[in-house]
């Protein structure tokens, strides 16, 4: 879950012009194939279609999601270039996918690294791909439902973890602080900001709707990262901001059974 992957759901959340004009798609059940960038690498794929290069209106998209051909959209997806054109991706590029427009929009996402979207008309779903990267839009209300669920989490760990370091604190006033303390306090930074992180996708995906999400979200995790790093420098064998980033990092490709086991935590 890269800053790319964070802004293209931004991007195709609930509120923006470009939801509701793919929603109308959906709703209709005509399916669509939306290209978003012109760059090079798109356009040396494209075949016929037109060039109305209007501004981008919800209601335009709809009428020209009617035709068979794909729409290309300017990175900044104000303005429709191109409508009902044919996109001939590499056919060498693997895919998984069963329906031809599916298929094409996987082999573009790869081949050129846009962000491309395809509206089932069938599964009535929308589904996103850009690089290796494949997404299926959710709706808003199993987000939310996801949401309020990680919410009760987050603040479970967080109790769990300030309790940690409260006897953290105490242990170090009496000196008696051993490589367990220490590496509970670990797994418990780690646990909280595993949850903060998966909170991070559904602010992104809900859009304008996330707010209150965020709000709690932000209130309940406080600035846990930067008291990880304090605690990696105070513990660390070698020390330091960057040793200290660089671990917290790696702990966070863990798996969640890595990050219990005490004794590889430990070294």
């Amino acid at each position: 879950m890269d800053e790319q992957f964070i802004q293209s759901l931004r991007t195709l959340a609930p509120g923006t012009l470009l939801r509701e004009g793919l929603d109308n798609v959906l709703r209709a059940r005509t399916g669509g194939l939306v290209v978003i960038g012109d760059q090079s690498q798109v356009m040396e794929l494209v075949d016929g279609g037109f060039r109305p290069d209007l501004e981008f209106l919800p209601s335009r998209l709809y009428e020209l999601a009617k035709m068979d051909g794909a729409i290309i959209l300017s990175r900044d997806t104000k303005r429709i270039l191109y409508a009902n054109v044919q996109l001939n991706p590499d056919p060498n590029i693997p895919s998984f996918e069963t329906g031809i427009r599916h298929r094409t929009a996987e082999r573009i996402g790869k081949q050129t690294g846009a962000m491309v979207i395809a509206i089932s008309q069938r599964r009535n779903v929308i589904t996103f791909y850009q690089g290796t990267t494949r997404y299926v839009l959710r709706d808003q209300s199993v987000i939310l439902n996801k949401a309020n669920q990680a919410l009760q989490t987050l603040e479970k760990f967080r109790l769990a973890l300030d309790q940690s370091l409260a006897n953290l604190t105490a242990l170090e006033l009496e000196d008696l602080v051993t490589v367990g303390d220490v590496v509970t306090c670990l797994q418990r930074f780690e646990m909280v900001g595993r949850v903060v992180r998966e909170l991070d996708l559904f602010i992104a995906e809900l859009g304008k709707e996330g707010r209150l999400v965020s709000l709690q979200a932000a209130e309940l995790a406080g600035n846990v990262t930067e008291e990880g790093l304090l605690l990696l420098q105070d513990y660390g064998e070698e020390g330091g901001v960057v040793w200290a980033r660089t671990m917290q990092a790696k702990l966070a490709t863990w798996s969640s059974e890595a990050l219990l086991d005490v004794k590889a935590l430990a070294q």
